[in-house]
């Protein structure tokens, strides 16, 4: 499945900015084109994969990652729908901020979120529903 290709990519890569360059901070958005090489298909455009950063981590809380911070999540929508329009292209993720119908306000906000950046830039964002394992689903996307 694509989206575990690309996880797994975006892991690898990031990683080595976390540990070695400290170089990820709340509401950078990290942009990385990928190669052929890296792809299981042949590409007919360019593939960008985005890592926005929206959640701190302190493994020495009970749930290591804090929630979203909406005004980070704006920011980092906003210049991905920015890069977006600048390549004519569209923007695809994974549905965030909704877990088990616990945060149904925090998915409205991100939703009118989606929208507003959508609309000011002209550009299609696809939302996809990624059921995680139950192993999977502490803390926030």
């Amino acid at each position: 499945m694509l989206i575990t290709v690309l996880l797994s990519l975006m892991t690898s890569t990031w990683g080595i900015f976390t540990s070695e360059f400290d170089d990820l901070h709340m509401g950078d958005l990290h942009l990385i084109q990928l190669d052929e090489a890296n792809c299981t298909q042949s590409l007919d455009a360019p593939l960008w994969v985005a890592l926005a950063i929206v959640q701190s981590y302190n493994p020495r809380r009970k749930v290591p990652r804090s929630e979203i911070s909406m005004p980070d999540l704006e920011l980092c929508l906003s210049k991905a729908a920015f890069s977006a329009a600048q390549h004519s292209a569209i923007i695809h993720m994974p549905r965030i901020g909704y877990q088990s119908g616990s945060q149904r306000s925090e998915w409205y906000t991100i939703e009118r979120l989606l929208r507003k950046y959508s609309s000011l830039h002209g550009i299609d964002i696809f939302v996809y529903y990624f059921q995680r394992s139950s192993r999977q689903q502490t803390g926030s996307i």
